[in-house]
């Protein structure tokens, strides 16, 4: 500003004309400070435990209007069209994928014990003494993978992982079981 005064032009210097403006479009409001109390007026914040709750239960019923709006979208557009069904089966192999996911995430402990067994038991099995403790666990651990497998899709409504999953352990179950006796009659010639 120092520049602008000294060469006498002080009207169009830049600094001049912003401050100008600043201070005609920043009002002066006769506000004191010290008269609003906040601990008078009631308006206290809550605390993040409150406002987690109400934006849980916002939400939860956010999520439940939004469904029932969807199913009566969906049962108004089932009534009007033939077609009311085409293209669900990319969301029917999408939630059989998570299923798959949440499945195998569920057996993903048993499985690798299941694994770390037999991987010890084809380590001894030169020695089948000694490998036999490890297949008695194998067996052990199939029959709980078993077990999972038959209470997780017991309570799928459509049966679905039942037709899917319990196929596939008992390929696994009958492989093993193959090899295993294989083995035994192959050192026994």
């Amino acid at each position: 500003m120092r520049a602008c005064t000294e060469r006498g032009r002080r009207d169009i210097c830049p600094y001049a004309v912003r401050q100008k403006f600043t201070n005609y479009f920043r009002p002066e409001l006769p506000v004191d400070c010290c008269a609003f109390d906040a601990s008078k007026s009631g308006n206290e914040s809550m605390n993040p435990g409150q406002l987690a709750v109400v934006i849980s239960i916002c939400l939860f019923f956010g999520m439940a209007i939004c469904l029932e709006v969807g199913y009566c979208m969906g049962s108004y557009v089932a009534k009007k069209t033939e077609a009311a069904h085409e293209g669900t089966s990319t969301i029917q192999a999408a939630v059989f994928a998570l299923l798959g996911l949440l499945l195998g995430f569920t057996f993903a402990n048993v499985f690798r014990q299941y694994l770390d067994t037999r991987l010890e038991v084809y380590e001894k099995l030169p020695d089948l003494a000694a490998a036999r403790e490890d297949l008695q666990r194998a067996a052990q651990l199939q029959q709980e993978i078993w077990s999972h497998a038959i209470a997780g899709s017991r309570d799928h409504p459509t049966q679905n992982a039942a037709r899917l999953l319990l196929p596939a352990l008992n390929d696994m179950i009958d492989v093993t079981t193959s090899r295993t006796i294989a083995y035994i009659l192959t050192c026994h010639r």
